[in-house]
């Protein structure tokens, strides 16, 4: 008799234990906090060739995400500019990149590729003769970047010329996606000083 006691106490604790357990509040999903923009700095832009038929310049962005999540940017668009005209624009290149809660990557969206008499056009757009263009632009960014001459007949007065600092603008506007789904468009502008290197 007492075992068959003990046997239905012990069904009855398993009952209450189970609405008990059927009866527990579910768990509160914790609220993502209110996104904030990534910070966009732009450490240096790499001379990656140079040479007389051309050069090519590599942006490089530092990126923090300041959240305490991470973030996923979909694409890091880029304006390179400088001497007050735009060199090159891009996008496409550098997609979905996921950055973990406050930390930091370096991201380089894409590259620089100019040739003479094609970055001759980028001023000849603005008013410029072609002239003008080489004389007056071309040939002192070229010389400030290391390149070489391109053509003889500018050899008087590349020879005239000495290096320049230039300061390069990086601009673009990212999308920026939470693990939630907050997006947030972010507009950035960075600049990097390149110092001259004397002959």
């Amino acid at each position: 008799m007492r075992n068959k006691f003990l046997a239905i106490g012990a069904v009855v604790v398993l009952m209450v234990s189970v609405l008990l357990g059927g009866c527990a509040a579910p768990a509160v999903e914790e609220e993502e906090a209110t996104m904030v923009p990534v910070e966009v700095t732009c450490p240096v832009i790499e001379n990656c060739f140079w040479g007389s038929e051309g050069i090519v310049l590599l942006p490089n962005l530092n990126i923090v995400n300041p959240n305490s999540y991470p973030v996923v940017l979909r694409d890091v668009p880029y304006t390179v500019e400088t001497v007050g005209v735009v060199l090159q624009s891009g996008s496409g290149r550098v997609l979905n990149i996921m950055i973990p809660a406050e930390s930091q990557a370096t991201v380089v969206p894409g590259f620089v590729a100019l040739i003479p008499f094609y970055t001759a056009g980028v001023f000849t757009a603005e008013g410029y003769t072609l002239q003008e263009a080489m004389a007056e632009h071309v040939l002192p960014l070229w010389k400030s970047l290391g390149g070489s001459l391109y053509s003889a007949a500018y050899a008087e007065a590349w020879d005239a010329l000495s290096p320049e600092d230039l300061t390069f603008v990086v601009s673009g506007r990212i999308e920026q996606v939470s693990p939630k789904g907050q997006e947030l468009a972010v507009n950035y502008s960075a600049s990097w000083l390149r110092i001259a290197v004397m002959d």
